[in-house]
């Protein structure tokens, strides 16, 4: 059974990166709304996803109080879902052990206090759900637009996964093992850099009442210094994450972040010459 890596689809994959107040969910839509006036068709998705039960655990977390993500995790460890999960993609045991790491750190966390936050092993097991939530994203929506021939315009991928996680050794021996084969890298990555001021600013006018569990200024620092070592060329190459990563201004006004995004798509030829007359 080939894996997706093998396969060669006729749609595009496109994912935008960098930190929280960047601008990526607005020039994920401001380039869907440009490639459909040309007449592509476009799926536009997001990681995590809002769908899977991975994906809705980790979303429940960000904003959960500690006590909260305590009985969430619970509920999550002893309900039937994760055991569908397991039967369900087991396919010649292949995930076996990874999932029972996953349990094992859950569980791990549970023995722990309940209103205390343990923010390092929550990450880790926070990672573990995002790339659990991806092999769902990528069998059941993006492999299946990819093939029709869509352009698939993701926010966040692989490298938020990596930013935002402390266990990088963990993260990479699930990443590099047998899940890789079932992860698709990106035709092209923009990550976009905005300083932690105006990513802040725009943060805070976002949500007015209460930032989540990432969005915090304090996290906010650690998470710009790990985008800005993972940007440089050396960084990129080592980890792989795809053909094209292109760093962007994302503190420039939206449109004209906008305008070198197609740009860049025109002059990488990342869909041949379809944008000649843009």
């Amino acid at each position: 059974m080939p894996s997706n890596r093998d396969l060669v689809f006729s749609g595009k994959y496109i994912v935008f990166e960098g930190p929280d107040g960047n601008g990526k969910s607005t020039q994920v839509r401001l380039l869907k709304d440009g490639l459909k006036k040309m007449k592509f068709r476009c799926f536009v998705t997001k990681e995590p996803t809002e769908w899977s039960l991975f994906g809705q655990l980790v979303r429940d977390i960000y904003v959960a109080t500690p006590e909260e993500t305590h009985q969430m995790l619970y509920l999550f460890r002893h309900g039937t879902p994760l055991a569908e999960f397991r039967y369900a993609l087991l396919f010649k045991n292949r995930l076996q052990s990874y999932i029972n790491q996953f349990i094992e750190k859950i569980e791990i966390y549970l023995d722990g206090d309940k209103n205390s936050l343990k923010y390092d092993l929550l990450t880790e097991i926070i990672q573990r759900a995002i790339t659990f939530d991806r092999l769902l994203h990528m069998m059941y929506s993006v492999t299946p637009a990819l093939s029709q021939g869509k352009v698939v315009i993701s926010d966040r991928n692989f490298l938020s996964t990596l930013v935002y996680g402390r266990n990088v050794e963990s993260y990479y021996e699930m990443q590099k093992g047998v899940l890789e084969n079932w992860f698709l890298k990106p035709d092209i990555t923009f990550i976009l850099s905005v300083s932690l001021k105006e990513g802040m600013r725009r943060i805070r006018n976002r949500y007015a009442e209460k930032l989540d569990l990432f969005e915090i200024e304090e996290i906010q620092k650690d998470v710009h210094t790990r985008y800005q070592t993972l940007s440089n060329t050396a960084s990129m190459k080592a980890l792989d994450i795809g053909k094209e990563v292109v760093s962007l201004d994302g503190n420039k006004e939206y449109d004209e972040t906008a305008e070198e995004v197609f740009k860049t798509l025109l002059n990488l030829k990342v869909f041949g010459d379809a944008l000649q007359n843009l």
